[in-house]
């Protein structure tokens, strides 16, 4: 099924059950950056053919300044639990969402996805760290980045397109199938999906992307913008991949101490 211009009662509850989405949106000095938000669950809302959520990115997130004022959003639920996710598109605003600083998308566009790919996680609430939060930033990996990303099973990019219309998807695979091949650059194959090719759409048309890892067990975030290469195979390999994606790196910003929950250990590997 394509896009719907409305969620339908099935999503609303999902959405309502979930802890956290992730958002990714294009800034005013045009860099692409994917986001982590979180509440308790009925944090996210529906109202008719809106979205609330009641939450707003904390300083020191890259999209906090641009979500204080009306931009172009696209929004990934997901339950690593069961497998299932959605994604949301549309036009955000700020808001007051019961008595908290919030967020209101106008829906544009809400899809379901196929659970390729997707390592099975539980999740737990903490209370919130007592140390305050910590970012980093800079134009290259640590050698501590490099070993996060490599260790990784799981990631998150943001794209656009050519209007600035934003989306937010997943990405998975084995542990290292995200390969550092130079400090300031990555590598990860296009696995095949649901064939809607809508990252891919969009990076032919505006090649640059926000990515975010998460690490599960101390619940920090590492945000990467930069520029994106499509490399076709020259032929398709025997696992299916018939694209490689090359990510440049432009800046990165570490945070740790800003995401109140813990995820356990995957108990499968996805394909």
């Amino acid at each position: 099924m394509g896009p719907r211009s409305t969620l339908p009662p099935a999503g609303a509850q999902f959405l309502a059950a979930q802890p956290w989405i992730v958002l990714g949106a294009r800034r005013a000095d045009q860099t692409v950056w994917c986001t982590l938000l979180t509440g308790p669950p009925g944090f996210l809302d529906v109202d008719g053919t809106a979205l609330t959520i009641g939450a707003r990115p904390t300083p020191g997130d890259p999209l906090a300044e641009l979500l204080e004022h009306d931009a172009m959003v696209g929004l990934l639920g997901i339950e690593l639990a069961s497998r299932r996710r959605l994604r949301v598109n549309g036009r955000c605003r700020p808001a007051v969402v019961d008595g908290v600083d919030g967020l209101r998308i106008e829906v544009d566009e809400a899809l379901g996805n196929c659970p390729r790919y997707i390592h099975r996680r539980t999740w737990t609430a903490v209370e919130p760290d007592d140390e305050p939060a910590v970012t980093a930033s800079g134009e290259r990996l640590t050698e501590s980045q490099e070993d996060w990303i490599r260790s990784a099973d799981t990631f998150f990019i943001a794209t656009t397109d050519e209007t600035g219309n934003s989306d937010a998807s997943h990405r998975g695979g084995p542990p290292g199938f995200v390969s550092v091949t130079a400090p300031g650059r990555l590598e990860f194959p296009d696995y095949p999906g649901n064939n809607m090719f809508l990252t891919l759409g969009n990076l032919s048309a505006e090649p640059t992307a926000g990515l975010l890892f998460v690490d599960w067990d101390i619940g920090a975030v590492l945000h990467l913008t930069g520029s994106v290469v499509v490399r076709r195979e020259p032929a398709m390999r025997d696992d299916g991949i018939e694209r490689t994606i090359e990510f440049s790196i432009d800046h990165v910003v570490e945070r740790r101490h800003v995401v109140p929950l813990r995820w356990s250990v995957a108990t499968t590997t996805v394909e």
